[in-house]
């Protein structure tokens, strides 16, 4: 069953609706981004949430220890890591953590070997998420290290052709589910989700 995770949330009312449509997981932003959110609005959201949702904190260029601090005081499950985030750190986070692989990278490849993975996430870099943009070819050579989460683009238009195309673990929307930037759309999270949980043979009409 592919997996679906709303990213970018920055406030309970959002993050209601998320999980009510059937979300597996949430993001929360705490780089640099107009959906940045503080530990205080995190922690305050999380106690608000059901234990079964998969609550992630998404972090850039952070030293280890403000992330383990940050995830202890919000109380979340796991932390994604953009940036020059370590395989060594990773360790240090003991399988609460996974690394976010930038596709357009010239040696991606490389680099997801130097990991050697069993999870982690492909993305576009930050600005050229547009649909048609994910190269497929990275996606499908990368599928051998393990499960993944594919982001990047993706859309309620886009969507049953990337899940065609890569069937991956899980799935990752930010921007495409937005009316503007950190605040969601409910018709297009429900959209988006309905579509997943379609291709997953949960519900057979939309």
């Amino acid at each position: 069953m592919t997996k679906i995770k709303i990213c970018g949330i920055t406030n309970l009312q959002d993050a209601l609706l998320a999980v009510q449509a059937g979300a597996d997981a949430l993001g929360f932003i705490f780089a640099p981004s107009p959906r940045q959110v503080t530990s205080a609005e995190v922690r305050n959201m999380v106690r608000a949430l059901p234990p079964q949702v998969v609550k992630v904190g998404v972090f850039g260029e952070a030293k280890l220890k403000s992330v383990q601090e940050i995830m202890q005081y919000c109380c979340l499950d796991k932390a994604q890591l953009h940036g020059n985030f370590t395989k060594k750190d990773l360790l240090k986070l003991a399988g609460k953590a996974f690394k976010v692989f930038d596709m357009t990278s010239e040696h991606v490849l490389e680099e997801i070997e130097i990991f050697s993975p069993a999870f982690f996430m492909l993305d576009l870099p930050k600005g050229e998420g547009k649909p048609g943009r994910i190269p497929w070819k990275v996606v499908n050579a990368a599928k051998e290290w393990g499960d993944f989460i594919l982001a990047g683009g993706l859309s309620p238009e886009n969507i049953e052709k990337a899940l065609e195309r890569a069937n991956p673990f899980g799935v990752d929307v930010c921007r495409g589910v937005e009316r503007k930037p950190g605040e969601k759309c409910p018709g297009k999270v429900l959209e988006f989700i309905v579509k997943v949980k379609k291709w997953n043979g949960i519900l057979k009409k939309i």
